[in-house]
């Protein structure tokens, strides 16, 4: 065996962590976005934005030793007034880009290297896990924690060798909250807005501001009521005694009583940022006793039920579960009736399961072509988790609706033309006709 002298770094500490002695981090900081536009930096600095079509929320700024990262989120657009909000977390070449909503779906843009890790360097791994029904958690093996609760809860936690390395809008984390407000191009603003405006992707439309008509306004009718009800947070016979005496509640108290006026009294947004103060809290191991009943907020889904503090790894579908040691907070949420697992954002029999295939994720018996070619027909087994393909050499159709068919002949076939009894708008444009030949060949 031979031995050299090494030196722990300026943000690390020698120690033995799982029988094993190596460099340890000092601490851990953590940087949030919660409700409708209210940031957290590492540092604790807050500020509101009302939003943009993509933003960077933390990466590595300039060369460094350690693993780069970067943390953006992004709003794709749905139809005319709808979008969707995507996560992306890309470290060594991959990226996981996760869709937080109603049917949430997972990609990641690189295959896997094993079961637990998405890695290019062995190294470095990404792991990714469902964590609740409306929630999951990104750990990666050199410290940078990622966790999202959809719809409006994003929380990313680094260790302290990141120390003043960062860059985003959630701060440069070097313990000093007065110079948070740092350009892409290292420039020390003290405008929040020009600061949240120059780490935007340069596209800034009214399309992508959080919609407030889609939550019912006046449930709530004056600012006294606001402040009345904000203020729960800091009542000492309250469900957050235990954690307002840690984390100090005012600064969220008065995000709280602007959002409720934003929002012109809306109850969702009372939740919203109570269930943000209720899992800082949580995450920083002190208990919180319910309040969802005595403020009237919200239900779970279908097989799910509602718990103050359960487990952050519970059991979700093989293909979306890969196995690391949980060693997260409990947190308060939805969590499945027994017989159920998590798939994506709801809870379903085991046999409900879908099937995770070249960086997609397929519901159970879910149909679908693979190859180049379009080669290969291929099913998921949600009992396995399993994808099953068979070669086929048919020509393959998918309808408008998206049913699948093959077919072989050897003649003249229309794909599409107008009916004849169309009227109307539909005839705007000259009618048509989409016509394939098939000649058998030799």
């Amino acid at each position: 065996m031979t031995c050299h002298q090494h030196q722990c770094g300026p943000a690390e500490v020698c120690g033995v962590h799982d029988g094993v002695r190596g460099c340890r981090p000092t601490g851990y900081a953590t940087c949030s976005v919660e409700d409708l536009g209210s940031y957290h930096t590492f540092d604790g600095q807050s500020f509101r934005y009302p939003g943009a079509c993509g933003l960077t929320l933390s990466r590595v700024m300039g060369p460094s030793s350690l693993p780069h990262f970067v943390l953006t989120v992004e709003k794709v657009p749905r139809g005319l007034q709808d979008f969707s909000r995507v996560l992306k977390f890309e470290a060594d070449g991959i990226q996981v880009s996760i869709e937080m909503g109603e049917g949430s779906n997972v990609n990641v843009r690189q295959n896997m290297k094993s079961l637990s890790c998405y890695s290019v360097q062995e190294h470095n791994c990404i792991i990714f896990q469902i964590h609740t029904v409306r929630g999951f958690v990104l750990e990666t093996n050199f410290g940078v924690t990622v966790r999202a609760d959809w719809p409006h809860i994003v929380r990313i936690t680094a260790p302290s060798t990141y120390s003043g390395t960062l860059g985003g809008l959630c701060g440069n984390f070097n313990e000093d909250i007065a110079d948070e407000f740092y350009t892409p191009d290292t420039v020390l603003l003290n405008d929040t807005q020009l600061f949240a405006d120059s780490w935007r992707d340069g596209s800034l439309s009214a399309h992508c501001e959080d919609p407030n008509d889609s939550w019912e306004t006046g449930h709530y009718q004056n600012s006294s009521q606001f402040i009345e009800h904000c203020s729960i947070m800091a009542k000492h016979d309250g469900p957050f005694v235990e954690c307002s005496r840690v984390i100090d509640p005012q600064q969220r108290i008065a995000d709280c009583v602007q959002l409720l006026e934003q929002t012109q009294g809306a109850r969702e947004a009372l939740c919203e940022v109570l269930r943000g103060y209720t899992l800082l809290c949580q995450q920083n191991g002190i208990a919180v006793e319910e309040w969802r009943f005595a403020t009237h907020c919200g239900n779970c889904p279908a097989n799910s039920h509602y718990v103050v503090c359960g487990t952050s790894c519970p059991a979700s579908c093989p293909s979306l579960s890969f196995p690391f040691q949980c060693a997260l907070q409990c947190q308060e949420g939805c969590q499945c009736n027994d017989g159920n697992v998590l798939n994506g954002d709801h809870c379903v029999p085991p046999v409900g399961c879908g099937c995770y295939h070249s960086g997609r994720y397929r519901q159970a018996g879910e149909t679908f072509w693979h190859g180049e070619e379009c080669q290969f027909l291929c099913v998921c087994d949600g009992i396995t988790g399993n994808v099953h393909c068979t070669p086929s050499s048919y020509p393959h159709y998918m309808s408008f609706d998206k049913s699948y068919f093959d077919f072989q002949g050897t003649c003249r076939y229309v794909l599409a033309t107008v009916c004849n009894d169309t009227t109307g708008s539909a005839l705007v444009f000259k009618p048509y006709s989409i016509v394939l030949f098939y000649f058998q060949s030799g």
